[in-house]
């Protein structure tokens, strides 16, 4: 079944603003509040946003709790987007791990391991690299799922990410489940670099039936290339512990270096 939707149109002329429909969804390996794994459902959820770019976390391909289904292609087709699927970690006879899907078809993708604390779960993040219709330049589109427990592990693993994205010389876009809050010091950290652009801190994306935690984001780097259009999290209860994100935004054509909006940082920190 496809299920079709009206994707958002980049500006025709070379070099004018771009317009994005960016979608974020930790979708618990299409397992609801319900108990059943539904991906047709996911699928609906996803293609209600009208995206051109989704980051999925919490992602199945090929375990024996999911069916052997690889959930990342299945999804894909289902919504009519390209996939991309990057491990985290071996489970259950498959993988686990973050997706993207993309109207766009990748030009590359890279997945990067992430530091933690040995013994614990191991995490990752998905580069997915796109050139889009009128963009005179690359953008990439990470999907993140930082540890659940330990602020040190999450505090690495956003300093790795980091790393990676100041070699890339274009727009960025880090999205998905960062597990931690608004003024947190891994919040802090983050947007020190990549640019919050949602005003209204109150809207919680966890959990899907209680949404009091902001735990999932979309950030932009470089920041001043980026206009909020449009932001909302999506009153979605069932179909996963956490509730989509849905954000537009328009991106500035490029003018000169992205070295106007450098890193604070000066080198990274490895």
């Amino acid at each position: 079944m496809l299920l079709g939707f009206d994707s958002a149109r980049a500006a025709e002329e070379p070099g004018a603003a771009v317009q994005l429909r960016l979608t974020s969804y930790n979708i618990r390996h299409g397992r609801g509040m319900d108990g059943r794994i539904d991906l047709e459902r996911t699928a609906r959820v996803i293609s209600d946003t009208k995206p051109d770019l989704v980051a999925l976390q919490e992602v199945d391909v090929r375990t024996r709790r999911s069916d052997g289904v690889d959930q990342a292609a299945a999804l894909g087709e289902l919504t009519g987007l390209h996939h991309a699927f990057g491990r985290a970690i071996d489970f259950a006879g498959g993988q686990y791990g973050n997706a993207v899907l993309s109207r766009f078809e990748p030009a590359k993708v890279e997945n990067l391991p992430l530091p933690g604390t040995p013994g614990e779960e191991a995490r990752a993040a998905l580069f997915v690299t796109v050139q889009v219709e009128g963009l005179d330049e690359p953008l990439t589109f990470i999907s993140m799922h930082l540890h659940h427990r330990l602020p040190e592990d999450r505090m690495a693993q956003i300093e790795a990410i980091i790393a990676k994205a100041q070699t890339l010389g274009h727009p960025v876009v880090l999205v998905g489940d960062l597990n931690a809050q608004p003024g947190s010091k891994e919040y802090e950290r983050v947007t020190a670099y990549f640019t919050d652009l949602v005003p209204d801190d109150r809207q919680g994306t966890y959990s899907s039936t209680d949404p009091r935690r902001r735990i999932d984001y979309l950030l932009f780097h470089p920041g001043k290339r980026f206009e909020l259009v449009e932001y909302r999290v999506i009153p979605e209860e069932v179909a996963s512990d956490h509730r989509p994100l849905r954000m537009t935004v328009q991106l500035s054509p490029h003018h000169g270096s992205n070295s106007r909006n450098p890193s604070p940082l000066g080198c990274p920190v490895r």
